[in-house]
């Protein structure tokens, strides 16, 4: 019998976890720290490449395709939110600025990151889209 308090305590513990939400996917609860991402939609420049990189707990680092990115994080609801994003002023010219053009419309303060089959999407405040495979 002196048991049952134990029990019923672990009992009572166990059932007040909040069950993981059937609308959250099993790939947008795995942890992001520490991983690494890779722009998909400028594979054919390989030097100007974009990507992000979950550097601890709440900081952010990578690469625009021309400047360098960093900035905070915060999980919120099955999504990353960004804030505090900011990036080095080198002048980009030719591909290097339309790549990093089309990467800060989607990452800037209050971009939200999102897991997409496999995929990590950037969707900026405007709208605009970045996708970003994991690194190998």
């Amino acid at each position: 019998m002196r048991a049952f308090p134990l029990i019923a305590a672990l009992c009572v513990a166990a059932c007040a976890a909040d069950p993981p939400s059937a609308a959250m996917p099993a790939a947008a609860a795995a942890p992001i720290v520490g991983t690494r991402w890779i722009g998909t939609a400028d594979a054919g420049e390989p030097a100007h490449t974009p990507t992000l990189e979950f550097v601890n707990a709440d900081h952010l680092a990578g690469f625009t395709g021309c400047n360098m990115l960093s900035g905070h994080w915060q999980a919120e609801a099955g999504a990353v939110r960004l804030s505090h994003v900011v990036i080095t002023k080198r002048a980009c010219a030719g591909a290097e600025n339309d790549i990093e053009r089309r990467v800060l419309a989607a990452i800037n303060d209050n971009s939200k990151l999102v897991r997409e089959d496999g995929k990590l999407v950037a969707t900026g405040a405007s709208g605009a889209r970045y996708e970003f495979s994991a690194a190998k």
